[in-house]
């Protein structure tokens, strides 16, 4: 079995997820600052405040349900080398990730946020949605973390040149 992860790439993982959503909405920022006129103005933000509760309510789950069933983990957890394994070291199925994403973090959040500190305090270093689910996040390949840094990095360029 591979090595379980430690907390802290687990915590850069989730902030590299929220970088991520964050240059999305810098993105829409852009789009409504770029308008010419009021006119202009005002269809783009009709636009905007359409997308974007489609986008949170429909892509952004979807985006993480797949990427956890499909890959092991969002963009965060590939550039920080680690995975979401099951019992077994393979990857969740998509109704395994749906109950640890929405049942489980749901669980770990209740209390103060305690079920994702439990990270940190378990030996296995599971929170309490990797136990609901059975599952666990695990080192997948250190060389993962370099190349992970260096997509991040471009994609962190393409957004200042942009």
């Amino acid at each position: 079995m591979p090595e379980k992860t430690q907390p802290s790439l687990r915590l850069i993982a989730y902030l590299v997820d929220v970088l991520i959503i964050f240059l999305v909405y810098m993105l829409l920022a852009w789009f409504v600052s770029g308008a010419v006129d009021l006119s202009q103005l005002l269809n783009r933000l009709l636009m905007v405040f359409i997308l974007m509760p489609v986008g949170l309510v429909v892509f952004v789950p979807l985006y993480f349900l797949y990427t956890t069933s499909r890959w092991g983990g969002t963009l965060g957890k590939f550039i920080t080398g680690i995975e979401v394994v099951d019992e077994g070291g393979k990857h969740i199925s998509l109704k395994r990730a749906f109950f640890r994403n929405y049942v489980g973090y749901t669980v770990s959040s209740i209390f103060a946020y305690l079920g994702f500190i439990w990270v940190a305090i378990d030996k296995e270093r599971r929170g309490w949605h990797d136990m609901i689910a059975n599952t666990s996040v695990v080192v997948k390949k250190r060389g993962g973390t370099t190349f992970g840094l260096i997509a991040l990095i471009l994609l962190l360029m393409g957004n200042v040149i942009v």
